[in-house]
């Protein structure tokens, strides 16, 4: 069986796919990824043996491994070039993510599409898993006429189906293609996600192949010898604002700020004053980076920072709170007594295979909307703003609420109750037997 897989948006996706990839590769299947040329060597390098191609002679590349061409445009560049922001929120405090998310999906897919088209025609594959992100991914398999399911994806999450409908049928006017009015061709085969349907992060309900979480731990990763040194009796806290942060939001001006008193009900309208001010627009990755290490530098606790790169600029951290550009995140979620996350849907799920209880502090994207389910789930909450003294407060209420920590807990044996990721092997093999 070939398997073309895409990857698109950041690295986290990545580790979505890597599993998966690799139970594909080890069960003899011939998978090929097809990623941006930012993350073409971080597919090589996460995805197990694996060999970078270009876009000739893929005929012939079969072997052991998958193999990773690059051949999909660049999402966060195309987003920045295009000088769009998501504007303010709708009518009735709509969330204005979802909207902006689409349009800049279909945008990519012109350039997308053909170059996708171009390397499937000579790898012929028998099905395609796609990048949630990824809608031209979709057009290459009705070209050809195989199957193709969806990644666990925080973007397919909040896309309504209907929604997505109407701006495929205008990508398959312009790629000769027919269109169809049953929002279900979206996802005519389902999706594949890591959580149980009653933990569902989705707005929408497309049937999924559910698998557990992988524990996708790096094998040469460590923890810094330093956290064995932590004070006894005070929580270990995890921060961590998300690996695409600084990269989005560069090259867009940031709004003015507002500070939302954490006494406020979130709201999408609340969420993007927050983390934007009123006139919206790209997140503020400092901004979010200085809450983080004020909040806990309140707090009596020990704390690790991971910062992304983002630039510290004047921020000072109390003696108790870490800082580093990157720490080996699984690993660290497996000690934590608390993680402050952005709220990316990769990040959540690793939260949730590890029963830690979560402050999310969203910026942009999906994340708005996993800070809402992981509040409606009672596996945390929301912090009410980007100020340190909103995520101080934030991280009291959950550190002390013992009803979190059962919750989470009992996430995580629902998790545990899913199959592993190497189910996928023979539920594809079925796809492909009964197309």
């Amino acid at each position: 069986m070939r398997v073309l897989c895409t990857v698109t948006g950041s690295r986290s996706h990545i580790h979505a796919l890597r599993p998966l990839a690799r139970a594909l590769a080890d069960a003899g299947h011939d998978v090929l990824i097809a990623t941006t040329a930012d993350l073409a060597h971080a597919s090589a390098a996460t995805a197990g043996p694996a060999h970078v191609l270009g876009a000739v002679g893929l005929e012939n590349a079969i072997g052991a491994g998958p193999r990773v061409v690059a051949c999909l445009p660049d999402l966060q560049a195309f987003i920045r070039d295009s000088g769009r922001s998501p504007g303010p929120p709708g009518r009735a405090g709509e969330d204005p993510w979802p909207p902006f998310i689409l349009d800049m999906l279909a945008g990519t897919t012109d350039t997308a599409w053909p170059a996708l088209l171009a390397v499937a025609e000579g790898w012929r594959p028998d099905v395609i898993v796609r990048d949630g992100m990824d809608l031209a991914g979709i057009l290459v398999a009705e070209r050809l006429g195989v199957p193709h399911l969806s990644m666990p994806s925080g973007t397919a999450n909040v896309l309504p189906p209907a929604s997505v409908l109407s701006a495929l049928n205008r990508l398959r006017a312009a790629a000769g293609l027919p269109a169809c009015d049953d929002p279900r061709s979206v996802a005519p085969c389902g999706r594949i996600d890591y959580v149980p349907e009653h933990y569902s992060f989705a707005c929408h309900r497309i049937p999924a192949l559910r698998y557990r979480q992988p524990l996708d731990r790096d094998p040469a990763a460590v923890l810094p010898a330093w956290v064995t040194g932590a004070a006894p009796g005070r929580p270990l806290v995890y921060a961590a604002i998300g690996s695409t942060a600084r990269e989005v939001a560069s090259g867009h001006k940031p709004s003015p700020a507002r500070e939302v008193a954490a006494t406020d009900e979130p709201s999408p309208a609340r969420e993007v004053a927050a983390a934007h001010g009123p006139s919206s627009g790209f997140p503020h990755p400092e901004r979010a980076l200085r809450a983080l290490i004020e909040g806990l530098s309140l707090l009596p606790c020990t704390a690790v920072v991971a910062t992304g790169g983002v630039p510290l600029g004047d921020i000072r951290a109390a003696p108790h709170v870490h800082l580093a550009e990157w720490v080996p995140q699984p690993l660290l979620l497996e000690c934590a007594d608390l993680f402050v996350t952005h709220g990316g849907y990769n990040s959540v799920r690793e939260a949730m295979r590890t029963a830690t209880p979560m402050v999310v502090l969203p910026l942009f994207g999906d994340q708005p909307h996993n800070a809402r389910r992981v509040a409606a789930l009672r596996l945390g909450c929301q912090a009410g703003g980007q100020s340190g003294e909103a995520v101080a407060a934030a991280c009291r209420a959950v550190l002390s609420d013992r009803s979190v920590q059962g919750v989470a807990r009992a996430a995580r044996l629902a998790m545990l109750t899913l199959p592993g990721v190497e189910q996928v092997v023979a539920d594809l093999e079925r796809l492909v037997r009964e197309r």
